[in-house]
């Protein structure tokens, strides 16, 4: 067999792999978008937070989080439907020196997918932002804006809330 064939059937195998990882997380961030509009709903900002990915937490406060999500609840009010609009899948992989001495291999999936939602005080699109693996999605970053409201190059004061 030569080595182009040899290389060829290499590539397609990672490939094959690689796209059952990314189904499996684009199904964990989809149950994970479930989660996060019930705990919405149920004003539970605080269990929100607790499962977002530990960039996220570096980056915002609790009381920040818990804070800007009850105003988007005050404006929006609650969820009641959406239907998925977009999704951008991005997949990352890094190899770090483990304490054994071997090399280890880390691979994360960012997995962003944008809604077309109707809120209880109307429409509003989505952009939600997981860090997700074949088991579970880290909430990343959250955006919620009233639809046509973004402006390129608006001011800070216009942005919707936005969360990294």
């Amino acid at each position: 067999m030569s080595l182009l064939l040899r290389t060829s059937l290499a590539m397609l195998a990672v490939l094959a792999l690689a796209s059952c990882r990314i189904g499996k997380s684009t199904d964990a961030a989809r149950q994970a978008v479930e989660t996060f509009h019930q705990q919405y709903n149920n004003s539970e900002f605080a269990a929100i937070y607790s499962g977002t990915s530990p960039a996220f937490k570096k980056t915002t406060s609790e009381a920040d989080f818990v804070k800007s999500m009850r105003e988007n609840r005050a404006k929006f009010g609650k969820f009641q439907s959406a239907s998925q609009s977009g999704m951008n899948i991005s997949v990352q992989s890094s190899r770090k020196l483990s304490t054994s001495g071997g090399w280890e291999s880390e691979v994360g999936t960012t997995i962003t997918l944008t809604y077309s939602s109707q809120f209880e005080h109307g429409p509003a699109v989505e952009t939600i932002t997981f860090l997700a693996s074949e088991q579970k999605a880290s909430l990343q970053n959250y955006k919620c804006e009233a639809p046509g409201t973004h402006q390129p190059g608006s001011s800070p004061t216009n942005r919707p809330r936005e969360y990294i």
